[in-house]
Parts: structure tokens; C-alpha cells; sequence
């Protein structure tokens, strides 16, 4: 619910950190989480901005989002309540 946000969040970035732990040591990863459509995202586009010090410029996220979020179809509308 509405009251869970700092839990969520909490859960993304540690999900990140250890994502971006793994990938450093040259681990693969594969990331699916529930429904795909938003942790999956989150996850990875920290993970993306923990590694990639380009992606912590306003071009890199740009890139990070279009990568991550929009090549993958994210329900922007939907989550947004537009419609």
C-alpha cells in the first residue's frame, strides 16, 4: 500500500547494490522480478547508475531510461494515471 514506499525503496537498492556487486566481480546477472514491468526497471537502471559513472551525467540517464525502461514497453501511462 501507500504506507510502503520506504520499505520499496529500501528493497531497490539493496536489490541494486547486490546486483551492482555482482556485475564489478564479473558475475552475470539475469534480472526478472515479479511482474517485470517496474522492479526489474528500477533495479537495473541503479544498478546501471552504481557502475557507469556516464550514466550519472543527464546524457547517461537518458540513455540508462531508454535502455531500461522504454525499449522494454514501461506502462508510463498506466503508472501515471494518464490516459
Amino acid at each position: 500500500g501507500g504506507g510502503c514506499w520506504l520499505e520499496h525503496v529500501a528493497c531497490v537498492l539493496q536489490g541494486a547494490k547486490e546486483c551492482a556487486e555482482s556485475v564489478a566481480e564479473g558475475t552475470c546477472v539475469v534480472l526478472h522480478c515479479s511482474h517485470g514491468w517496474d522492479r526489474t526497471a528500477q533495479v537495473s537502471s541503479l544498478a546501471a547508475v552504481m557502475l557507469d559513472a556516464r550514466a550519472r551525467t543527464i546524457e547517461g540517464l537518458c540513455n540508462v531510461i531508454q535502455l531500461s525502461w522504454c525499449a522494454f514497453g514501461h506502462k508510463f501511462a498506466d503508472r501515471s494515471g494518464s490516459p
